[in-house]
C-alpha cells in the first residue's frame, strides 16, 4: 500500500512538472521571449547574396549589373555562379559595364534561377548567433519544375558560412515573409495555401511562431490577378519600421487591380499598424505587355535603398523621393527593372540579405 501511495505521489509530481513546463513554453512562445528572432531588413547586413542569371534569366543581367554596382559600395556582395567559366563570364560582363569587382565574393555551386529571395535562406538569430533556415522550395508551386534544384541553396550557404542550418518541410518562399524585426510577420494565405494545401492556417501559425520567435501573424488573403507567385508579400506590403507598413495604391481607384491593395491596407490597419499608401501612377509597356508601376519591391541595405524603376523618369523620381522620406539617412537609387518585372519580380526578389550576427 505504501509503495502504491509513493508511486501515485511521484506520478502526480511528474504530471505537475510537465504541465508547468508546457505552460512556460507556451507563454514564452506567445510573449515574444523566445530566443529566436528574424532581424528586420533595415538592420545591419553582413552581405547580400545573389544568383547570377543564367538560362532564360540571362535577359535580366543588366538589372543585376546595376544592382551589384550600387550595392557593393555599401556592403559585400556574394554572388553564386555555377562554375569557373560562368564566374569569368560574369566578371567580364560587370567589367564591360564599368563595374569594379572590389567588394564581390564568388561562390560556385549548381543552381538554375536567379530569384534568390525565394529559394535562398531565411536568417534568424538565436542568442546572438546567426543561423540559416532552409524551408522547402518547389519552384513556385511547380510553376518552374527545373528550379526545384535551387531548394539546396540554403544548405550550401550555411555550409560556406559555417552556420547552423535548421530544416523545415513546409514550402515557403522568403518573398512572402515580411518581418518587423520585433514580433510580427506579414504573410499571404493565398501563396502558402497554394503551396501547402494540406496544412491548416493554425498549423502554419504554430510553426511560424516557433521558428521565427514571433507573437503576431497578419494574413493577407489575396494576390493580384495574374501574379505568377499568387501574391508575394514583398510586392504588396512592406514594413519601414516596427509599426508602419507601406501598401501601394492605384491613383486610378477604378483599376481592376486596386481592390487587392485596398484590402491589404485594411487588413494591416485592422491589425493595429500605421498604414502609408505609395502611389501606383499607371502602366508602362514592355515587349507588348502592360505592367503597372509598383514601387514597393525595394531592397534596404547598409546606408542605401535600391528600388525598382520602370523607365518613366517622372514616376521613378517621384517614387525615389518618397522612399527618401521613408528611409531618412539612406541613399536611394533607382534601377531599371523592366526585364525583371516582366518575369514577375523586382530588386527585392533577386537579392537575399544576410544580417550581421
Amino acid at each position: 500500500m505504501r509503495k502504491i501511495t509513493i508511486s501515485l505521489i511521484l506520478l502526480f509530481v511528474i504530471l505537475i512538472v510537465a504541465f508547468f513546463t508546457i505552460l512556460v513554453y507556451y507563454q514564452e512562445l506567445n510573449s515574444g521571449t523566445t530566443t529566436l528572432r528574424v532581424p528586420a531588413e533595415w538592420e545591419p547586413h553582413a552581405a547580400t547574396w545573389m544568383q547570377w542569371p543564367r538560362g532564360p534569366d540571362r535577359l535580366q543581367r543588366l538589372s543585376h549589373v546595376e544592382i551589384i554596382d550600387i550595392l557593393q559600395d555599401y556592403e559585400p556582395v556574394n554572388i553564386i555562379v555555377n562554375g569557373d567559366a560562368a564566374r569569368d563570364e560574369a566578371q567580364e560582363s560587370l567589367l564591360n559595364h564599368g563595374v569594379p569587382l572590389t567588394n564581390i565574393t564568388w561562390f560556385i555551386t549548381d543552381y538554375y534561377s536567379s530569384w534568390m529571395r525565394d529559394n535562398g535562406p531565411v536568417y534568424a538569430v538565436d542568442q546572438g548567433s546567426l543561423l540559416v533556415q532552409n524551408w522547402s522550395f518547389d519552384g513556385w508551386g511547380d510553376l518552374d519544375f527545373i528550379s526545384k534544384k535551387d531548394d539546396r541553396i540554403p544548405g550550401f550557404v550555411a555550409g560556406e558560412l559555417g552556420l547552423r542550418c535548421d530544416e523545415y518541410d513546409l514550402i515557403v518562399e522568403r518573398g512572402t515573409l515580411e518581418f518587423n524585426g520585433k514580433d510580427t510577420l506579414i504573410t499571404s494565405w493565398a501563396v502558402l495555401h497554394d503551396r501547402n494545401p494540406e496544412v491548416t492556417r493554425y498549423e502554419m501559425e504554430q510553426l511560424f511562431r516557433q521558428a521565427f520567435g514571433i507573437t503576431k501573424i497578419v494574413w493577407l488573403e489575396h494576390g493580384p490577378p495574374g501574379d505568377l507567385t499568387k501574391g508575394h508579400v514583398d510586392g504588396i506590403t512592406r514594413f519601414i519600421n516596427e509599426t508602419t507598413v507601406v501598401v501601394p495604391q492605384f491613383i486610378d481607384s477604378n483599376d481592376s487591380n486596386a481592390w487587392v491593395y485596398d484590402e491589404a491596407a485594411s487588413i494591416v490597419k485592422s491589425a493595429g499598424f500605421d498604414v502609408v499608401r505609395m502611389a501606383i501612377p499607371g502602366y508602362v509597356e514592355y515587349h507588348g505587355v502592360q505592367m503597372y508601376a509598383n514601387y514597393v519591391n525595394w531592397l534596404v541595405a547598409n546606408g542605401v535603398v535600391i528600388m525598382t524603376g520602370f523607365g518613366h523618369q517622372e514616376w521613378d523620381e517621384d517614387a525615389r523621393q518618397t522612399l527618401e522620406g521613408y528611409f531618412p539617412g539612406r541613399d536611394v537609387y533607382v534601377v531599371n527593372t523592366l526585364a525583371l518585372w516582366f518575369k514577375g519580380g523586382g530588386v527585392h526578389c533577386v537579392t537575399n540579405d544576410q544580417p550581421a550576427s
